[in-house]
């Protein structure tokens, strides 16, 4: 019998474990829908679309080692390059990121509203083999997550795209807010908090911003 899904809380496809469909906890709450895993995925995407409009593009899972991701908008193409150079630093200089999530994701933000890329913030769990993780990232509106502290997951890996389909199943959303960094002072602002020290805030922020340079540069030199 092939395996049932329904869908999660944030909208994505989840494997129902429960031994019928009335005992499901998503059945008991209200959400009756169930089906194998095409038949949820045109369900989440039918979702998708009404809660986003029908413009969007819900985008399958794809392997986070692959670069550049499947159908990724042109669009998207610098700032993913900005997100996969950043995600690669903070590796490197600060952990993976660890703790960051959320002012790099507002910095991110703030690029993409100056794209006027269509997006918003959001915060829930990635899940891997270590268990569950508090997190923040970017989602597009087109059904992109864009990660720039994704690296701090890894555990062993030698490589993870800092942007995915939204489909990726270790993200889990449990709250999204429309953008608020208007401005680089209030990314400034997150990025202090995030740290707890003002100059190592700084110091990553110019890491952040020299980083979309160079991204600007490379999508120059391409054409």
């Amino acid at each position: 019998m092939a395996e049932k899904y329904h869908i999660k809380d944030d909208g994505t496809p989840g494997r129902c474990s429960a031994a019928t469909v009335d005992s499901c906890p998503r059945t008991k709450s209200g959400d009756a829908f169930h089906g194998i895993l095409e038949e949820a995925t045109r369900e989440s995407e039918h979702r998708f679309a009404g809660s986003y409009g029908e413009t969007a593009t819900v985008v399958p899972e794809s392997p986070s080692d692959v670069w550049p991701p499947a159908n990724l908008p042109v669009e998207l193409y610098t700032l993913a390059t900005a997100a996969d150079l950043i995600r690669h630093e903070t590796d490197y200089q600060w952990q993976g990121g660890a703790g960051v999530c959320a002012g790099v994701s507002a910095y991110l933000s703030y690029i993409l509203q100056n794209l006027n890329i269509d997006h918003s913030l959001a915060n829930g769990v990635y899940t891997d083999d270590q268990g569950e993780h508090p997190h923040w990232w970017v989602e597009t509106n087109s059904g992109w997550i864009i990660d720039g502290s994704r690296g701090q997951f890894d555990h062993g890996d030698d490589y993870r795209s800092g942007i995915v389909g939204r489909f990726d199943r270790a993200y889990s959303r449990r709250a999204s807010w429309e953008p608020t960094h208007t401005s680089i002072g209030l990314v400034e602002a997150e990025l202090k908090q995030a740290f707890g020290n003002p100059d190592e805030a700084l110091v990553y922020l110019d890491l952040c911003e020299g980083l979309w340079a160079e991204a600007q540069r490379l999508k120059v030199e391409e054409h």
